[in-house]
């Protein structure tokens, strides 16, 4: 998926705002910091994260909030909706909460087109998450998180996928820190002189470290404009004849799926086929070695509504009109011409970088 170059004006402001001296909010009246806030999920609108995040948000900040979410787990759903699937069950179990029995994307709509519109709640911000589980590189395509996110950005809305360590959804001191940590990125980051720097259809996916059995401040999490690349933390998924042979089966579900086929994970990310992720600036390499080692990064990535992308100057020069695309017969190709072939490194064990 093509970022940084997809929509360059937006990202230079935002770069410009990220890399300077840190800055605060500070004297903001009321009616210029104060956001509407449409959260929504992959998980089920009970889950622990998004519920603490939600709390959060309506009894300790200014932000106008409504939590509008699938009935229940929907991981791994992508971009998946349901068309002409009627009468679809929903419910308004308490005041500003409610749920779609579907998709993460179908349940976006359903918040913006019914829930929204019912209710004249205009959202300034869309976020999708807090996740449990991390939403990098690969995992950002098939997750209903992002993909929820996606949904929002398509229908110009200002948009942030959020996702966490899993097992931070099983303490409740965890899922707090994970609010704040929310919390300080719209208010230290997002909101300059009380208003919004996202504009219409920009998002962001964010990823944030493990917590749990970490002694830190909200304070000390520190936010890093990153990209989205290719690694995942917890490695890639893999068909596999005999799940036996799934790494991921033997370490963390006691090879409970020994002796069946089926799609597993393995553990590194490119022992599945996925191409190292080499660049730096991405998400993957600026967390490291978090399932080993503690970090303090929360990573932020531009996030775009499609999967557009700039062609290669091999794809500008075949569609050139001005100069023929087709060979003489019996004539060689330009030494160099054709695309450069996957390499054989790209398979071998990585590590992401420190």
């Amino acid at each position: 998926m093509s970022l940084f170059h997809q929509n360059s004006s937006s990202l230079s402001r935002l770069s410009l705002i990220w890399f300077t001296t840190a800055q605060v909010v500070v004297g903001l009246t009321k009616s210029e910091s104060c956001l509407n806030i449409l959260l929504t999920n992959d998980d089920g609108y009970e889950t622990p994260l998004t519920n603490s995040l939600f709390k959060f948000l309506r009894d300790e900040t200014c932000h106008n909030v409504k939590l509008v979410a699938p009935k229940g787990a929907q991981s791994g759903m992508g971009g998946a909706i349901e068309i002409f699937k009627t009468d679809l069950e929903e419910g308004n179990p308490e005041t500003d909460i409610y749920y779609l029995d579907s998709t993460p994307v179908t349940t976006v709509l359903y918040g913006l087109d019914i829930v929204c519109t019912e209710a004249d709640f205009d959202p300034d911000l869309i976020i999708s998450g807090p996740n449990e589980g991390w939403n990098q590189g690969w995992a950002a395509q098939i997750s209903g998180t992002c993909n929820g996110a996606v949904a929002a950005l398509a229908r110009g809305y200002p948009a942030i996928a959020v996702s966490a360590w899993q097992a931070d959804a099983e303490s409740e001191e965890s899922a707090l820190m994970v609010a704040k940590i929310v919390n300080n990125l719209i208010e230290m980051k997002l909101l300059q002189d009380g208003e919004l720097i996202l504009g219409e259809g920009e998002g962001l996916t964010v990823n944030i470290p493990r917590l749990s059995d970490v002694e830190a401040e909200v304070n000390d999490y520190t936010f890093k404009l990153t990209k989205i690349g290719r690694g995942n933390p917890f490695g890639a998924a893999k068909y596999f004849r005999d799940l036996k042979d799934s790494n991921f089966n033997q370490l963390f579900a006691n090879g409970y799926y020994n002796g069946k086929s089926g799609l597993g994970f393995t553990l590194p990310y490119n022992e599945a086929g996925i191409i190292q992720d080499t660049d730096p600036e991405s998400e993957y390499n600026a967390f490291g070695p978090v399932l080993t080692n503690q970090t303090f990064v929360v990573t932020v990535s531009p996030l775009q509504h499609s999967f557009a992308a700039d062609p290669s100057l091999n794809v500008l020069m075949a569609f050139d009109e001005k100069k023929p695309t087709k060979h003489k017969k019996g004539s060689k190709k330009a030494k160099g011409s054709k695309a450069p072939k996957r390499s054989k490194d790209s398979k071998q064990p990585v590590k992401p970088a420190n």
